[in-house]
């Protein structure tokens, strides 16, 4: 009892959560469905059977449901499937891969058909995304990245996410980075020895792991796996304070317990109060570069058919707030963005002042070298927002 309690107190008033829940982004959905689909495989497992076995057919649904949400779900595809196998429960291990690769077949097809291919494998597997020129990494540079990352994961990013009050700390001081890895290196030996929680732990393994490798770093991708570090952490301390109890030290390992628990927990208060101070001050409101990008997507709402088409840098963001189709660009010479425009049909051509380079590497030099194919419809200043017709030739 105390295990789920402290374990979804701690989660529910982490920053982590609190940040990302309030926003329309795919994080936390994905987090939902996730922890529903392991809940569901676990205790479909204990089942046998398949065919009316509804847990386990359950949990294999919401997983693929997941993966939908993001693509980093297959991450969560492997890990049952690896569970499954580790078990050595052949027939459902089959039965679960198989399906999955079926049923994830329809999306694979559906990007190779507009060109999309597999861009998140891809992606994982270039030196920045951002400039395809530099090519993909070798096995040296892929070393590098998983070293660079995990300095960057373990002394800063999860520290202060799981110990908010370190946050003052630099990088390489944060006094809490050694214990991180302690307690990562006893959830591993804990779940490998005892076969317990083994389908969270390798879950939690294969979703660290490519975050690891990912081209970028940032709190926001920590934000699926925080009832995983929270469940760990408060297991690994009971079991902590059972080894002690065994050795006659009971009550330290008690107070062990409630001392992490509440440094934890105080910590997760201070960051509620900090972002409640942001949501009734002056930083309430969208930055101006984001509130002219949004009086961007409102004008074109109300100003032009439903069948644009709109190149912009932050399509998807773009999409919700104007309802046109919206496409990117492509990070390349000035002939080449415009060849692209000229075959997607492009009508309007959003120009913001984000802070994205790639605006200002690629799309302002087309729009300077064919200024004759661009015409000003509206524009903002404080920073520069505009939104261009495109003239086809």
């Amino acid at each position: 009892i105390f295990c789920l309690t402290a374990g979804r107190t701690l989660q529910n008033s982490g920053p982590l959560l609190l940040d990302y829940g309030h926003q329309v982004m795919s994080e936390i959905p994905y987090m939902t469905f996730s922890l529903f689909a392991l809940l569901l495989v676990e205790k479909g497992v204990r089942t046998p059977g398949i065919v009316r076995n509804y847990r386990f057919i359950g949990g294999f649904l919401i997983t693929m449901w997941a993966c939908y949400i993001r693509s980093i779900g297959l991450v969560l595809v492997a890990a049952v499937a690896t569970y499954l196998f580790v078990r050595r429960d052949w027939r459902r291990a089959l039965a679960f891969s198989s399906a999955a690769l079926l049923t994830w077949l329809p999306w694979h097809l559906r990007n190779r058909a507009v060109g999309g291919g597999s861009s998140y494998f891809r992606q994982l597997l270039m030196v920045n995304p951002y400039r395809p020129e530099q090519g993909f990494l070798d096995f040296s540079s892929l070393i590098e990245r998983l070293f660079d990352n995990a300095n960057f994961y373990l002394s800063f990013y999860l520290p202060v996410n799981l110990w908010p009050w370190t946050e003052g700390y630099p990088n390489v001081l944060n006094p809490l980075s050694p214990l991180v890895v302690v307690l990562m290196v006893y959830a591993a030996v804990l779940c490998l020895r005892r076969r317990q929680d083994l389908l969270l732990f390798i879950y939690s393994a294969f979703y660290l792991g490519t975050v690891l490798v990912w081209p970028w770093i940032g709190d926001r991708f920590l934000a699926p796996i925080v009832p995983m570090l929270a469940f760990f952490l408060v297991r690994l301390s009971l079991d902590a304070a059972a080894r002690l109890e065994r050795l006659k030290a009971g009550v330290v390992g008690l107070l062990l317990c409630w001392a992490l628990f509440f440094s934890i927990l105080f910590g997760n208060i201070n960051s509620a109060r900090h972002l409640a101070g942001l949501g009734r001050g002056d930083y309430a409101d969208y930055l101006s570069a984001w509130r002219n990008y949004q009086d961007a997507g409102e004008w074109l709402r109300e100003n032009t058919s439903t069948g644009s088409i709109v190149v912009c840098r932050k399509g998807l963001w773009m999409y919700i707030v104007s309802g046109r189709r919206c496409i990117g660009f492509p990070f390349d010479a000035p002939e080449k963005v415009i060849s692209h425009m000229e075959r997607e049909k492009v009508d309007f051509v959003v120009v913001e002042s984000l802070g994205f380079p790639q605006t200002m590497r690629f799309l302002l030099p087309t729009i300077a070298r064919y200024p004759e194919r661009f015409l000003v419809l509206w524009q903002k200043k404080d920073p520069p927002t505009h939104i261009l017709r495109f003239l086809h030739e």
